[in-house]
């Protein structure tokens, strides 16, 4: 395979590197910013980085009713729009809600998106139950006979159950972060009370249109008569769309990082330090090359920095890219939200960047 490839993670995947890091001490990677074989490079004219929602269907474009222009908002507004501008970096795929982080060309008719931050594919994942809130009760799910459901915005339908009877019904979009469900039709099957109780919340809250979001590393849908938790079901291999799921690992360094910030470490308020936390250590003879982007602003709300390790890492590896975004806390310190990954092999016929899971020769 060929060309460029990236798989992006989102306080999520677990790492699983494809080569085993040489475990040296951080202290030398840190050592390399005096190094002449290290260069950083802050991006001049970027007016701002903005978080964009995109929904998971296009519609009709505003100007070309024959076309389909996707829906997106900033983060944070209600006001959906047809985007009938460009989308460089970023192809979005139709059943795929989007939050990517783009950088201020809008004004200029165009997106240039720098990473994806969430990628909740409704259509082709399975969504277990985890709880229901209906008529200001809460109730959680157990794993008894899987509680789930599919979402299936391409063919139209939602599968599933709720942990007694099977459930199927037809599915649409609605406006902007919105499903509509059509009449739920379902098994005849008489369980035991308790999954009868979750079975009955379930279908209340499915009842006509619901808003979706994320909440956490779950997934909330929510309408009139109630509220569901899922998550994801992982599957046994990623799409083309480069899942993104919850990450112990940032989880861990996130709590460092907020540690080393109590302690006033300055290390913690410096974007640059703070990515390179994230970085495997590297053999002292490795080159890395660096490229900070953010806001021309006194208080950035978010940084891009771009790490390239070359040098032989191991028999296989030549080289590894990491595009790490972080994001301003209140207190001043940095929190990764996003890391893309790649690597360049060392031999065979696979002359571009490869992105997890695939593996050099």
């Amino acid at each position: 395979m060929h060309g460029i490839h990236h798989q992006t993670r989102v306080i999520g995947m677990s790492r699983g590197l494809p080569w085993a890091p040489l475990r040296s001490v951080v202290a030398v990677v840190v050592a390399a910013l005096t190094a002449a074989a290290l260069q950083v490079a802050v991006a001049q004219g970027v007016e701002r980085w903005t978080l964009i929602d995109i929904a998971p269907l296009p519609v009709a474009c505003e100007g070309a009713p024959s076309t389909t222009c996707p829906l997106v908002r900033p983060l944070g507004s209600t006001d959906w729009r047809a985007w009938e501008g460009a989308i460089e970096g970023f192809e979005p795929i139709d059943g795929h809600a989007y939050r990517v982080l783009a950088d201020g060309a809008a004004a200029a008719g165009a997106l240039r998106v720098a990473a994806v931050l969430e990628d909740v594919p409704l259509g082709d994942v399975q969504w277990r139950i985890h709880a229901a809130a209906v008529a200001n009760e809460r109730l959680e799910f157990g794993r008894e006979r899987d509680p789930a459901l599919r979402f299936d915005l391409v063919s139209g339908r939602m599968l599933g159950t709720a942990g007694c009877n099977q459930l199927s019904a037809p599915l649409a979009t609605g406006v902007g972060q919105q499903i509509v469900i059509g009449r739920i039709v379902s098994t005849l099957m008489m369980c035991p009370d308790d999954l009868m109780r979750q079975e009955q919340a379930v279908l209340q809250t499915l009842e006509g249109a619901l808003t979706y979001a994320l909440d956490g590393e779950h997934l909330r849908l929510h309408s009139a008569g109630g509220s569901l938790w899922l998550s994801p079901v992982l599957p046994s291999r990623p799409s083309a769309a480069g899942r993104t799921w919850p990450e112990p690992e940032l989880e861990r360094l996130a709590e460092r990082v907020a540690e080393a910030a109590d302690a006033d470490a300055a290390w913690a308020f410096d974007p640059l330090r703070v990515a390179l936390e994230w970085l495997p250590t590297m053999p002292e003879s490795a080159v890395v090359d660096v490229e900070r982007r953010d806001t021309q602003v006194e208080f950035a709300p978010y940084s891009v920095v771009s790490l390239t390790v070359g040098g032989l890492l191991d028999d296989s590896v030549a080289a590894l890219r990491d595009v790490v975004v972080l994001e301003r806390m209140d207190g001043g310190h940095w929190r990764i939200v996003a890391a893309t990954e790649a690597q360049r092999c060392a031999r065979g016929d696979h002359v571009g960047w490869l992105g997890l899971p695939e593996l050099c020769p």
